[in-house]
């Protein structure tokens, strides 16, 4: 296996920088924190009009083609940048549409998701599918609130259901990361049009992934952040950044990063080649990249100093969100379980 990046990876990440410098500044984010706006729409525009939004569907499907590593750069740079858009969930649906749905299914929902005007949520429904229609409740629907069509997952079936019906009731929940929406999904014999069961066994996995680039992205944001700020606090004549303590506990989060990329890459590698270790890549990045962004955003909130609790800096966000995608699609005792499980097969 060889995880380095191509030549045109390199390329997109560079480009996706600058894009996120440009169009996804402080203000942007604030405004939704802030209660202005309820998500990024005008990024998401920006986003759609650049062909992220169809980055890893053939070009045969009206997407802009290239691979699922490509989604998971795009993923990563909106976690850099804390996008308020629902990207990550919109990919995983669009990804797995293409990847398992039959030529209605992709005809009629990959065209708006590609243009941007149909927005996705992915999530557990504790409920029943039957006869075309589905009963039940979904806690936790990231992104839930401002989404046009849900992909629900129940014990056997991977589900497609519009939620602008009388038989879908959306309630928003509060959130500690305020740049997200979070919804509750009842639903009540919604309509919903069943993907084959090999949909239902690869979502989780691509979700792990995915997140965990998402999550790498902010891990890497936070670091950075950090740095800059310990070279340029001075306590006692001289740059905080200068004294062993300091130093360490930027090391340590410095490795927890390195071993969340070799997680994530791996993750990736294993989605795009169906790899019979897929399961326990997947939940490896998911564990790695959790711990690493909820460390780092501990670490780096603590060496911010007082700055670093306050409401104008960003250090509090950067912690709020690595609680958040580290609840959502199950949080990580569930995923270390996942790991022990499959190692415990892969020995027996």
């Amino acid at each position: 296996m060889n995880f380095e990046l191509s030549p045109e990876q390199e390329m997109l990440r560079e480009m996706l920088q600058r894009f996120m410098t440009e169009k996804c500044g402080r203000d942007v984010v604030r405004a939704i924190v802030d209660g202005q706006d309820e998500w990024a729409a005008e990024l998401w525009n920006a986003m759609q009009q650049l062909g992220l939004l169809g980055i890893g569907i053939d070009e045969i499907l009206g997407g802009t083609g290239g691979c699922l590593m490509e989604v998971c750069l795009v993923a990563e740079a909106l976690g850099h940048g804390l996008a308020p858009v629902p990207f990550v969930p919109t990919a995983l649906v669009s990804q797995i549409i293409a990847r398992f749905g039959n030529e209605h299914q992709r005809e009629r929902l990959l065209p708006g998701i590609i243009a941007g005007g149909v927005r996705t949520t992915i999530a557990a429904i504790d409920g029943q599918f039957a006869d075309g229609t589905i009963s039940g409740t979904a806690p936790i629907a990231l992104d839930g609130a401002i989404a046009d069509i849900a992909l629900l997952a129940t014990n056997t079936h991977l589900v497609i259901v519009p939620l602008d019906g009388p038989h879908v009731t959306r309630t928003p929940i509060g959130s500690v990361d305020r740049t997200r929406s979070i919804a509750r999904l009842s639903l009540a014999a919604a309509p919903a049009d069943a993907l084959p069961d090999a949909a239902l066994d690869w979502w989780q996995d691509a979700a792990a992934v995915l997140s965990g680039f998402e999550q790498l992205g902010g891990t890497e944001r936070v670091i950075a952040m950090t740095r800059t700020h310990v070279l340029e606090r001075r306590s006692f004549g001289r740059a905080i950044g200068s004294y062993q303590a300091v130093k360490h506990r930027l090391v340590d989060m410095h490795i927890k990063a390195l071993i969340a990329r070799a997680h994530a890459y791996h993750g990736a590698w294993a989605l795009m080649t169906d790899a019979p270790e897929r399961r326990l890549a997947a939940a490896g990045a998911r564990v790695a990249a959790s711990e690493a962004y909820r460390f780092s955003a501990r670490e780096g909130l603590q060496l911010h100093g007082a700055m670093g609790t306050s409401w104008e800096h960003d250090a509090h966000l950067h912690l709020r969100r690595a609680e958040m995608l580290g609840l959502v699609w199950g949080g990580s005792r569930i995923w270390k379980e996942r790991v022990v499980v499959q190692l415990e097969q892969a020995h027996v």
